[in-house]
């Protein structure tokens, strides 16, 4: 991962390890974020409020995948310090429409060199065509609020257009597409 801001193609104040892997129901991200814990922001907040809980307020992870492959269209989930949790869509390579819900899950844990997320997103709140060796779009966004910094495996500077059709590449993905519905609802 690199720096984005405050300086671009930067080296990241702070050490982030993503590993990944995946069986026919669930694709598993585990991820060790190293930081001072004296230094760590956390915001609680109700779920999908990311502009009240993440935006600027705590520290936070993002995973984005383009399941298409098209560079247009990605799905964004996103977990604070505080183990708060929001999702998106991403369409036309820069719109978001955060009214998508998915149900999926995730754990942060407090570890000696900073905190971890361990995410669990089922394949069948995703939708993707079937067919072996599939590639899919990727990228990874942390925020440090600490030092208001934005790391990213792909960086991208606010000056190009797009969001999606940067990503890196995921190869070799082979999964079995399980149709299902999940129902979420929230108190209002």
């Amino acid at each position: 991962l690199v720096q984005v801001s405050p300086d671009i193609n930067s080296k990241p104040s702070n050490k982030t390890d993503i590993k990944m892997y995946y069986n026919n129901e669930f694709l598993y991200v585990s991820v060790k974020l190293d930081q001072n814990k004296n230094t760590i922001s956390f915001k609680s907040g109700e779920y999908d409020d990311f502009s009240g809980t993440f935006d600027s307020s705590s520290d936070y992870f993002i995973l984005e995948l383009d399941t298409f492959h098209d560079h247009e269209t990605s799905y964004g989930f996103a977990v604070n310090s505080s183990g708060v949790q929001s999702d998106y869509i991403i369409y036309d390579d820069e719109f978001i429409d955060d009214s998508w819900n998915g149900l999926w899950y995730s754990s942060v844990q407090s570890v000696e060199s900073g905190w971890s997320i361990e995410y669990k997103i089922p394949f069948n709140i995703l939708r993707f065509s079937i067919s072996e060796n599939k590639t899919w779009g990727l990228d990874f966004i942390r925020y440090i609020k600490n030092n208001n910094e934005y790391i990213s495996w792909v960086p991208i500077p606010d000056t190009k257009p797009g969001i999606v059709s940067h990503y890196g590449h995921l190869y070799g993905i082979d999964i079995t597409q399980k149709k299902s519905t999940h129902f979420r609802f929230h108190a209002i």
